[in-house]
């Protein structure tokens, strides 16, 4: 059980840093004009690190999922950077460039959503064993 554990540690770890990594990056943007050029960071306010924008959703599900299954403090360790990563953005902002893309029709963006959906669903069943 131990080495699950540690498994699951190194695992979280490695998906803390993968968050915070702005590159190197993928663009499934569809841009019309140079003026549509950006960084991560100001294309997805909330989710710009890992490889793409869908990975870093589910890097964030995988780390809630993680930080449920390992020791309470590892588990606040992670729960507290993870928060950090989620309230550098704002949630706001990352609805408003999703909707303002010129690619909402792009193919991958049913696995992103369905992610996104996991990663509610996780931080909702964490708050509620956290809360008891």
């Amino acid at each position: 059980m131990q080495k699950q554990a540690d498994f699951l540690e190194s695992f979280a770890r490695a998906m803390l840093i993968n968050i915070f990594q702005e590159y190197p990056t993928w663009n499934a943007q569809r841009i019309a004009s140079c003026q549509e050029l950006s960084v991560p960071r100001d294309r997805h306010p909330l989710f710009w690190g890992s490889y793409d924008w869908y990975s870093c959703v589910l890097a964030h599900w995988a780390l809630v999922t993680c930080a449920s299954l390992i020791s309470a403090q590892v588990h606040v360790e992670i729960g507290d950077d993870m928060l950090r990563s989620l309230n550098q953005g704002d949630a706001a902002a990352e609805a408003n460039a999703w909707h303002s893309q010129h690619d909402v029709e792009f193919f991958e963006r049913p696995y992103g959503i369905a992610w996104y959906c996991e990663l509610e669903a996780a931080l909702h069943r964490l708050q509620a064993r956290t809360a008891t």
